[in-house]
């Protein structure tokens, strides 16, 4: 019975300490180049939000879609865990899983509403890295949903 409780434990820890990760790469690793330089979210004065060359390519679209890939996997983790404390962990994983696929698909619009309007610029670091992350989340609760779901077939 402890065992399983701190295995919970153990299982909600890592889920915050990667998403706080994941908010460290937006904050820290670059998301776009140009073959010269290292484009960033936030930092630097040529980074996207701040920077003069991306004004016209920053518009609702990508706020939009930055918004919600940024926001989304805090609430996902939220929710599961709620959800869990209720006594309801396939549900919880079920909508953790699909929210974390909707954010890695927000993800890939909203980089690519940037790179689709100028040619120059190709993805970098801080895609790449926030894609593992969300894979990573999204194969932990395929792997849970894939053994909740065989263990109510075999019995």
């Amino acid at each position: 019975m402890s065992d399983n409780k701190e295995r919970k434990e153990a299982g909600f820890s890592w889920q915050i300490g990667l998403l706080i990760v994941f908010y460290l790469v937006i904050l820290v690793l670059p998301f776009l180049n140009d073959q010269s330089l290292s484009i960033y979210l936030f930092q630097n004065e040529d980074s996207i939000f701040w920077g003069s060359n991306f004004r016209n390519l920053i518009g609702s679209y990508f706020l939009t879609c930055f918004t919600l890939f940024s926001i989304l996997p805090a609430l996902a983790i939220l929710f599961k865990f709620i959800l869990k404390k209720r006594g309801y962990p396939f549900i919880a994983s079920l909508q953790s899983f699909l929210v974390f696929i909707a954010s890695f698909i927000f993800m890939i619009y909203a980089l690519f509403s940037i790179t689709i309007q100028r040619d120059i610029y190709r993805l970098d670091w801080g895609f790449y890295s926030c894609q593992i992350i969300f894979l990573i989340y999204i194969f932990n609760d395929l792997r849970f949903l894939r053994a909740r779901i065989k263990s109510k077939t075999v019995d």
